[in-house]
């Protein structure tokens, strides 16, 4: 050989070995950086839902991305066999190469060459993995490069781990199913944890051709593709004959193809709202409804819509006041009625009636201004323009407070609202959960707060009174197990002992329906009949019931107490099949203490004749002030003077409080603040007050005048 033909030789070896190097580099690190693959997409392909009972029982299905069923699972959940198949049939190189089998693309493009035809595909898991984006598929070279330099790509920036699990969640079972899970529960019923061999092969064959091997409409067609499989397996050596033969007996447990394997509610009220409320969850959420709780409350209110002509819906919710869960929920008697069957009035603002009463008479009795027997005045009213009457167009004169709340008496209310203002009771209702739109203000409202001025929904309505029933204490309506609820952790609103005084005034008389059971009960009937309350309390159950027409049309039978309180009680009964409620012991909450029979008032010395009556424990009660001497003297022997603070405008501190030191007259006295109690305090005593316009009240005790000023922090 002469020497320049060996030169030329070596360069071309030289060339040679240069080309392949930059073949070799730019396969390695320019190739995977051409091509990115956007894993965002995967994300906006959010999995299916299914909502389960308290039981754990699937009684709602919410597709997900373009109605896909998808439901997720780890890789960890999934039978070591079924991964082993699945990577032995599609990518037996799986965890050696980078995201491109280039000995499986070499033996595919010889057989195409050899054969004329496609004979064998060289996808990896990675490169039909990065197909599963919704993207229009192309049968062309450029695609294939495009598609290999995604799978590079993606290997750079995912686990081996990471890419199988997503892998396994997304291949295509036929239809609207995606995703191993998914498959398992549609064809067998089954998790995808609890499948066997010959089950797992069966799928392993579908996503070839998803909607031509889908057994449940061509069983032939897809067992015999788990039957190439296993032969396939066991050329490759994955399983001997004998395994194969054994694999071929196991029994493939198909479900029963006629019932209905996802199941839909057919009024998905409930799981719309729990959506709305927990967006973040996908794949499994644990609801707290009881299933048979919501079959009686369905049955009870559709059977009542149907004996009332004129009345053509209801709504209803049951909670559990210990943890304050939602057990049964109704928006609506018919979800599928025209016009507006989909409307859910458990959560549509409407008048409540008188259902705010009791939070009213409660901030007088937490204020020291009333209790149970003090007597109210119910007798015509005049404030200005407004003029309140009784829904019987009664009055009774002067009744005890008691008898006022249970009898849902208006001027009283009307009056009582009046002495603490409308301000302060829309603060303490938006405490327990009640909050008007933002709009309305308590100008706005004004006194017809008392009587269903303000609306607002039997949702907030359920959640204030399961408070009420726990001691004052507020806490959200719970919808779902899940860890992430919601929940408030803030104190008790009011002293506990005046939420048990509220109860006690509304269990005097009992409930229709379940008289038997000693339960607290407030009705509403809103102005103009057009709307129909009930809230039951007892210490373990909260039932709130609503019965109108969405147009807003009255009713003759849309009274409160006819129609809306026998369901409650009917409800309550079945709750209580073969029990009682547990009975409150307020020996602790409640003391006994000697009233005026004038007034109802913590007797002063002036007062003749008293009797022994109950107050809160922890509250003053306001001294009588009927009681006088004929001259006209005055009631209180001494005056409480207020020395500090001195009413005007101040400015917060560091901590946006301003702090005040306390110094009255006589040197102990009781201070209140907007209405809520603070003690019986020494002069001296340190506080803080937040921003805003505030009102504080001092009462030197029995035979003690009250003072009050106004201050504002800036």
């Amino acid at each position: 050989m002469t020497r320049q033909r060996k030169r030329f030789l070596l360069n071309i070896a030289m060339l040679s070995g240069v080309a392949m190097f930059a073949v070799a580099a730019f396969w390695e690190w320019v190739f995977p950086h051409i091509f990115v693959f956007d894993t965002a997409a995967f994300s906006r392909q959010f999995p299916a839902t299914r909502f389960t009972d308290c039981r754990g029982n699937v009684v709602h299905t919410e597709p997900g991305y373009d109605y896909c069923l998808r439901f997720p699972v780890k890789l960890e959940d999934l039978p070591q066999h079924l991964i082993d198949v699945t990577l032995a049939a599609e990518d037996r190189n799986f965890f050696e190469h980078d995201g491109v089998d280039l000995c499986a693309v070499a033996r595919a493009a010889f057989q195409l060459i050899t054969n004329g035809r496609i004979v064998s595909g060289a996808s990896t898991v990675s490169m039909q993995l990065v197909n599963q984006t919704g993207e229009r598929r192309e049968r062309s070279l450029l695609y294939k490069l495009a598609q290999m330099g995604k799978a590079r790509n993606l290997e750079r920036r995912w686990s081996k781990k990471e890419i199988l699990e997503e892998y396994f969640n997304r291949l295509p079972y036929g239809g609207k199913i995606y995703g191993i899970e998914a498959a398992a529960n549609y064809y067998f019923g089954l998790p995808a944890g609890q499948l066997n061999t010959a089950e797992s092969i069966l799928l392993a064959g579908i996503p070839q051709r998803p909607n031509r091997l889908r057994p449940d409409r061509f069983p032939e067609a897809a067992i015999k593709r788990r039957d190439l499989i296993l032969e396939m397996l066991v050329r490759q050596g994955s399983f001997t004959e004998a395994d194969a033969e054994r694999i071929r007996r196991e029994p493939l447990r198909f479900r029963d193809f006629s019932l209905e394997a996802f199941p839909r509610a057919e009024d998905p009220q409930f799981f719309l709202w729990t959506r709305q409320n927990h967006p973040e969850i996908r794949g499994t959420c644990a609801t707290t409804l009881d299933m048979a709780k919501q079959s009686v409350v369905n049955a009870v209110i559709t059977r009542c819509v149907n004996e009332h002509r004129s009345v053509h819906d209801g709504a209803a919710i049951v909670v559990e006041n210990r943890t304050r869960a939602v057990r049964a929920f109704l928006g609506t008697t018919d979800f599928k009625a025209a016009g507006d069957g989909q409307v859910n009035a458990a959560l549509a603002r409407r008048s409540p009636g008188s259902l705010l009463k009791p939070f009213i008479f409660g901030e007088a009795i937490n204020g020291g201004l009333l209790v149970a027997e003090t007597l109210v005045d119910d007798s015509p009213l005049s404030l200005g323009n407004y003029r309140p009457e009784n829904f019987s167009g009664d009055f009774l004169g002067r009744v005890s407070a008691r008898s006022a709340l249970s009898q849902s008496l208006n001027t009283p209310a009307v009056r009582i609202l009046n002495s603490i203002g409308t301000a302060r009771c829309i603060e303490t209702l938006g405490a327990f959960g009640i909050r008007f739109p933002e709009n309305t203000n308590a100008e706005k409202i004004g006194l017809s707060l008392a009587l269903g001025g303000a609306e607002t929904t039997l949702w907030q309505l359920a959640g204030a009174y399961s408070s009420l029933a726990s001691g004052s204490v507020p806490a959200d309506l719970r919808c779902t197990e899940c860890a992430t609820e919601a929940s408030n952790s803030a104190g008790a609103i009011w002293n506990a002992g005046t939420a048990a005084m509220v109860l006690e005034m509304l269990q005097t008389v009992p409930l229709p329906g379940a008289e038997h059971l000693e339960i607290s009960w407030k009705t509403g009937t809103s102005n103009g009949l057009r709307d129909a309350w009930c809230i039951a309390v007892t210490p373990e159950w909260t039932v709130a019931v609503w019965f109108g027409n969405k147009d807003g049309s009255s009713a003759p039978e849309l009274v409160g107490a006819e129609i809306a309180a026998p369901v409650a009680g009917a409800i309550m009964n079945a709750l209580y099949r073969d029990q009682a409620p547990a009975v409150r012991d307020t020996s602790a909450l409640l003391r006994t203490t000697l009233l005026c029979e004038k007034s109802g008032l913590a007797a002063g010395t002036h007062c003749e004749k008293t009797f022994s009556g109950t107050a809160v424990v922890g509250i003053p009660l306001r001294t009588c002030p009927a009681c006088k001497s004929f001259d006209g003297a005055n009631p209180y022997s001494r005056e409480t003077q207020v020395l500090q603070p001195l009413g005007g405008v101040y400015r917060k501190g560091f901590n946006g409080k301003a702090r005040f030191i306390l110094k009255s007259l006589p040197a102990q006295a009781h201070w209140y603040l907007d209405g809520s109690y603070l003690g019986f305090l020494k002069s001296g005593t340190a506080l803080e007050i937040p921003p805003g316009k505030h009102q504080i009240y001092v009462w030197g005790g029995n035979d003690f005048s009250s003072a009050k000023i106004e201050i504002e922090v800036k």
